[in-house]
């Protein structure tokens, strides 16, 4: 049991929202993907609404096949990330606008430890780097998470 479990709920939700920031490493729940499964993300920002990036274990081959997408693939070592079991590659060219504030505080108030920490100096840089370079991102959007991350 962790210290987060033993708090009363709305504590709880308190302690939730102050680590929403951009920049977080999150564990959540995705229903919309299929089969849905628990994934880990990156908040990118929260407003105007939140928008997370994919961290996955290995690039597909059509991202690697496509020097533009793959180029906005940054590397996040487990050696800097505790959380993660080993290096994985967040995905900077698609956008996932799948959860509101709401939703996500919820999850995380019924389980803390699913707020994973933080990028580093680095990696935060690495990932407006890539940001700005996608072309498969909505502008505003793009505008978005470099504004929040900067």
């Amino acid at each position: 049991m962790s210290l987060g479990d033993q708090l009363p709920a709305e504590q709880k939700r308190q302690l939730v929202r102050q680590a929403l920031v951009p920049g977080a490493l999150l564990h959540l729940f995705c229903d919309f993907l299929n089969p849905p499964k628990h994934k880990f993300l990156l908040l990118g920002c929260i407003e105007p609404e939140p928008v997370l990036f994919a961290i996955n274990s290995r690039v597909s081959r059509y991202i690697t096949e496509r020097q533009h997408l793959a180029e906005c693939q940054v590397m996040l070592y487990q050696k800097d990330h505790s959380s993660l079991a080993y290096d994985s590659f967040l995905n900077c060219t698609a956008a996932i606008r799948e959860f509101s504030l709401d939703e996500m505080v919820e999850q995380l108030v019924q389980d803390v430890k699913n707020i994973k920490g933080r990028l580093t100096e680095k990696d935060r840089e690495a990932v407006v780097k890539a940001v700005s370079k996608t072309v498969t991102l909505e502008e505003r959007v793009k505008k978005w998470v470099l504004s929040a991350l900067a």
